[in-house]
């Protein structure tokens, strides 16, 4: 490691010498999605059933989608588009109960495991994946019955760029048709800015040996809270630098988001309407309907 000593030295510097807190979307303010190595090790995450940093395990799934059957609701042949729908959990079991899903999501490996997981169970009739930005993604014209898009995605774009995939969400949806998702609940985001340092065997950084130097802040004029991680390669000396941004929306702001897309009979569900969640406390539901008479 000795030849890379100066660039580990140099990489500390950068860190020391950052800016503390630098203004919310300074940069692309989010993860990596589309890079290939990354995705891989995502996924990994997202099917480790043993922990809940980019899904929840089967049994809080499962009554999430009774929730979504029941509410929305999503009858048999009802036709769905799960935006960001990563690799096809929520997606899949609703095709399993009848219903046609449409998943677009970012991440390749993502996706080319929604699509052998639901060739391999048959489903592929009624279950396709895109790989694609929702953000730029043709989401048609009065396509669907429903959307969704679950933990927390709608805010993690910068607010123009959600204001727009509203308004796309809702021409995709037919007259009456309704569109539900779930962000952080504005009571309850952290507001105490924290630091932390961590040495793991492999994370979704990297997986060769590298220090990961976090910290979250909560930016008060852009109302967004910002999580950057330095990450230093140990075998190389490279920096990475990356920022995750997630926009804070009050009930007010957000009903007027979608009131200005063109969605009426707006609900919010706190804490996920009761629904026995570990996180439930942390979530607001929200289901924004079309009207029916255009």
């Amino acid at each position: 490691m000795a030849e890379h000593d100066p660039m580990l030295a140099e990489a500390l510097r950068k860190i020391a010498a950052r800016d503390p807190a630098p203004p919310a979307w300074s940069d692309s303010g989010n993860l990596p999605w589309d890079e290939p190595s990354f995705s891989e090790r995502m996924l990994r995450v997202h099917l480790d059933e043993t922990q809940q940093a980019a899904t929840r395990p089967e049994p809080q799934r499962t009554r999430i989608i009774d929730w979504l059957v029941e509410r929305l609701p999503l009858p048999e042949q009802t036709f769905l588009l799960d935006l960001t729908c990563g690799p096809g959990l929520y997606a899949l079991e609703l095709a399993r109960r009848g219903v046609s899903v449409t998943g677009i999501d970012f991440s390749p490996a993502a996706i080319s495991h929604a699509q052998r997981t639901g060739a391999v169970h048959r489903l592929d009739d009624r279950a396709s994946f895109v790989l694609a930005d929702v953000r730029k993604a043709n989401l048609g014209r009065s396509a669907f019955d429903a959307a969704m898009m679950l933990y927390g995605q709608l805010t993690v774009f910068k607010p123009e760029e959600t204001r727009d995939l509203l308004a796309r969400i809702r021409q995709a949806l037919v007259p009456g048709g309704a569109f539900a998702f779930e962000i952080r609940d504005p009571e309850r985001i952290e507001r105490t800015p924290r630091t932390w340092w961590r040495i793991p065997a492999k994370s979704i950084w990297s997986d060769e040996p590298h220090v990961d130097f976090g910290e979250r802040y909560f930016d008060e004029q852009g109302n967004a809270t910002v999580q950057r991680h330095h990450i230093l390669h140990l075998d190389s000396g490279a920096l990475d630098v990356v920022s995750v941004c997630d926009q804070v929306y009050t009930r007010d702001e957000m009903t007027a988001m979608l009131t200005d897309a063109g969605f009426s009979e707006i609900e919010a569900f706190p804490a996920w309407d009761g629904l026995d969640l570990p996180d439930a406390e942390d979530w607001l539901v929200y289901i924004a309907r079309v009207p029916s008479q255009q």
